[in-house]
């Protein structure tokens, strides 16, 4: 069976950094240790952590920020709800899809993908919907 990256996603992460980044350049000078654990934690995918990781490194940009830290990677991840329902839809994870995944009733799965839920549960599904390894753009 395929593990991916499941064992090793800290080592990728790592690699991905010194691959874009200049010889002179410390990856650790553009994003700190606690940000890249919370990604690493996050996320199950390589496709996610590329995705995730870039989306981060804009957020950085746009706000003025030279350093990603645990903030932007946390604003990144909570803004992927953004027009969470298409993007689930195209992939094939309709509302009774959803429910069975998150082990929750439909109608809380509804709550979710409108915005309605308290954030600590709005978070737990998320990280039940990247562990599970569905990719997200924002």
């Amino acid at each position: 069976m395929l593990e991916g990256i499941k064992n090793c996603k800290r080592e990728y992460v790592e690699w991905l950094l010194k691959e874009a980044t200049q010889e002179d350049v410390e990856y650790l000078e553009l994003i700190t240790e606690d940000a890249l654990d919370l990604l690493v934690s996050k996320l199950v995918t390589p496709l996610q952590v590329k995705q995730y990781l870039k989306q981060a490194f804009e957020q950085a940009f746009e706000v003025g920020q030279k350093v990603v830290t645990v903030d932007v990677v946390e604003q990144v991840l909570v803004e992927s709800l953004n027009n969470l329902e298409p993007q689930l839809m195209r992939q094939g994870y309709n509302l009774k899809t959803l429910s069975q995944l998150l082990q929750v009733k439909p109608g809380e799965v509804q709550s979710f993908l409108n915005g309605q839920l308290p954030k600590n549960q709005t978070q737990e599904f998320m990280d039940k919907i990247l562990q599970a390894g569905i990719p997200l753009s924002s």
